[in-house]
C-alpha cells in the first residue's frame, strides 16, 4: 500500500498522548513512511477535543492516497480513527494523526 508523509500531533502538554504518539511514529518510521517531524507536535483546542486518535489531511474529499493505508493501519491496531480538521499540517500530501486523552 502507498506510504508519504505524516505528522502526528498530542494534546498539549498531555504525557500519555505524547508517549502514545511517539510509539504511532516509531510504528509509521519502520513501515517506509515520511516523518515531518521526529516527535509529536502539540496541539490545542479551546473545545474539548474528542478522545482516541484521528486522522485528517488538507482535502478530505480528495486525500492522498497514503491515508487509506494510516486508516487502514490504524484499524488494525483495534483504533477507529474518524476524520478530523488539520491543526499542523498544511500541504495537501500530508495526512495527520491527532493523539488526544482517554475520558
Amino acid at each position: 500500500m502507498p506510504t508519504g508523509k505524516v505528522i502526528v500531533s498530542a494534546f498539549f502538554d498531555n504525557k500519555e498522548t505524547h508517549e502514545f504518539g511517539a510509539q504511532i511514529l516509531s510504528l509509521l518510521k519502520e513501515d517506509g513512511f515520511e516523518l515531518t517531524q521526529r516527535a509529536p507536535l502539540n496541539f490545542f483546542t479551546a473545545s474539548r477535543p474528542a478522545s482516541g486518535v484521528r486522522i485528517g489531511c488538507e482535502n478530505i474529499s480528495d486525500p492522498p492516497p497514503h491515508f487509506t493505508t494510516v486508516r487502514k493501519g490504524l484499524k488494525a491496531m483495534g483504533l477507529d480513527a474518524q476524520t478530523t480538521t488539520l491543526i499542523n499540517a498544511r500541504e495537501e500530501d500530508v495526512v495527520e494523526i491527532q493523539v488526544t486523552p482517554r475520558q
